[in-house]
């Protein structure tokens, strides 16, 4: 038997930071899993357990907090029951652990309300409580993961378990920024019909997974929109033009979308009119977007705060005009002079349908890290190609397609989308990269079966080249 510490309960309810619901509190695992645990170990001890609900204002934590604080006797152990990553296979879960645990460490409270958990309210309210004690130094951590616990790394529904233990000390302070990055993201033509017929989240439920916790978690999400959204269809010459519903806007900000790159063949579909209606569209919604179709200036650079580090992202397009590198070079110097530390590039390049990139695509890579790129996302092909570690630093190629209708073929049907987790540590920048295959039907997208997956993706390491360094379930990490 596990007895409650009544007169502290009655002293919660009285002051009206608490209410009696049995039934809620007999059935919630978060509490009930744990009592054997305190019988066991400390068999005298008397409990007070309760629920936070979802959404609770930081305020409303604050003052719960203080109130604890006042009334919990000196020798209280508390402790903070809550699912980490959640109907997640192994290697989604690790990467969005990945984000998440240094948070934690750090303290960072405007980021808690992001982290793909099951209550962001109950670690508000741990934190604010170590805060007050003045023991936010983690002396011992555990983290597991159901697949692994269970020796069954293709799992496909999993929760992840991260048990940090608190001591005096101040937290560590670790700098981090996530960014999940898809390649071709078109909702016209095909695309356009599937969205009439099953409704605006087709393409995009099935990836995003229950409660859409895929999308979740990140600093940033990001795609390249291989189209417009402009206000109104207009006549044009070209063969293939496409233009997206602007109401599209607000499903993708559902999934997390934040960040889109307009530098490809398609950004003036709708001609430079519709191009200006894009960018209004998009900041009107508040969302993040850079490049263009024909030229390199400013328009291709956004400097933009992501998580803990200022990024400079440029967007180039080497379909029409091959890019000039000596304009790129200026747009680097640019970012670092507004204080970028990251510089990533989104680059449409490479030829159609290649499932290894050409000479080009290479050695404009590799000169685009030499003049200081971190990092670059390729995309334009249509399929995947491979990826590269130039200098340590990595170059995918293509991604292949995100969202489109191109039905003709496996490989325009099979796609990567790559998390980036950088992170810098005792001023040693770092970044932890994980791939995920994807595999879309009639143009709604889902992860591919882990075996299935681990198929494809050996194959795609055998023309990738990475020098020295290895993948490990789907993840690499690189220090810059």
């Amino acid at each position: 038997m596990v007895k409650t510490d009544k007169d502290l309960l009655n002293k919660l309810i009285a002051d009206n930071f608490v209410t009696i619901d049995e039934a809620a509190v007999q059935d919630e695992h978060a509490i009930f899993n744990i009592m054997p645990f305190i019988a066991k170990s400390l068999p005298d001890a008397k409990v007070v357990s309760f629920m936070i609900r979802g959404g609770m204002s930081y305020e409303s934590l604050e003052n719960l907090a203080e109130e604890l604080k006042n009334n919990l006797p000196s020798d209280a152990v508390i402790v903070a029951s809550v699912d980490f990553s959640h109907y997640q296979t192994l290697a989604s879960s690790n990467f969005h652990d990945e984000i998440t645990i240094p948070i934690l460490k750090s303290f960072d409270y405007d980021r808690y309300k992001q982290l793909e958990v099951d209550s962001y309210p109950s670690l508000y309210l741990l934190s604010k409580l170590m805060e007050k004690y003045g023991t936010q130094k983690i002396g011992y951590e555990l983290h597991t993961n159901a697949a692994d616990l269970l020796n069954n790394p293709g799992l496909s529904s999993g929760t992840s378990h991260y048990s940090p233990y608190y001591i005096k000390g101040e937290p560590i302070k670790i700098k981090t920024a996530g960014i999940l990055n898809f390649g071709d993201l078109m909702l016209d033509r095909n695309v356009k019909k599937q969205l009439d017929k099953n409704g605006p989240d087709y393409p995009f439920k099935k990836l995003a997974g229950e409660e859409g916790r895929f999308f979740m978690g990140m600093d940033a999400i990001e795609a390249n929109l291989e189209g417009s959204f402009a206000d109104k269809r207009r006549a044009t010459t070209k063969s293939i033009a496409f233009r997206f519903d602007p109401k599209m806007i607000e499903t993708l900000k559902k999934y997390n979308f934040n960040l889109f790159n307009l530098a490809n063949n398609h950004s003036f579909d709708m001609s430079f009119d519709g191009f200006r209606e894009t960018q209004a569209n998009l900041k009107k919604a508040g969302i993040s977007y850079y490049g263009q179709q024909y030229k390199i200036n400013d328009e291709n650079l956004l400097v933009k705060q992501i998580g803990d580090f200022k990024f400079g992202l440029i967007g180039l397009d080497d379909t029409i005009n091959k890019v000039d590198t000596l304009k790129v070079k200026d747009l680097i110097k640019k970012a670092k002079e507004q204080g970028a530390e990251i510089i990533m590039v989104n680059v449409h390049w490479g030829d159609e349908y290649k499932e290894v990139s050409n000479a080009r695509q290479r050695q404009l890579g590799h000169a685009l890290v030499d003049m200081g790129v971190d990092a670059i996302i390729g995309h334009h092909p249509h399929v995947v190609e491979e990826m590269e570690v130039y200098k340590n630093h990595p170059i995918f190629f293509s991604l292949g397609n995100f969202v489109f209708d191109q039905y003709f073929s496996v490989p325009t049907q099979q796609e990567l989308s790559v998390g980036f987790i950088f992170k810098e540590e005792n001023n040693q920048k770092s970044v932890s990269i994980y791939t995920f295959p994807l595999e879309s039907v009639q143009s709604q997208i889902q992860q591919m079966n882990y075996y299935k997956s681990i198929k494809y993706f050996d194959a795609w390491i055998a023309k990738s080249r990475l020098g020295d360094y290895k993948f490990n379930n789907f993840n690499i990490k690189l220090n810059f």
